[in-house]
């Protein structure tokens, strides 16, 4: 499945530099790594090659100092 994904655009709490986040290489499966503290709802778009409406997803986090 992962070879069919384009990128993914993260955004992150508006607190953050460079809240949003966009990652187009599939090594790591698209993994986002960054530093911070708090918690907050991170959003994600999912862009599929050949397809032109991203897949939406969301996720309360807890990030700790």
């Amino acid at each position: 499945m992962k070879s069919k994904i384009e990128k993914v655009v993260y955004h992150l709490h508006p607190t953050f530099k460079n809240p949003t986040r966009v990652i187009t290489t599939n090594e790591n499966d698209f993994l986002l790594k960054t530093n911070g503290w708090g918690e907050f709802v991170i959003n994600a778009e999912v862009y599929l090659k050949n397809v032109s409406a991203p897949i939406k997803l969301n996720r309360y986090i807890e990030l700790k100092a």
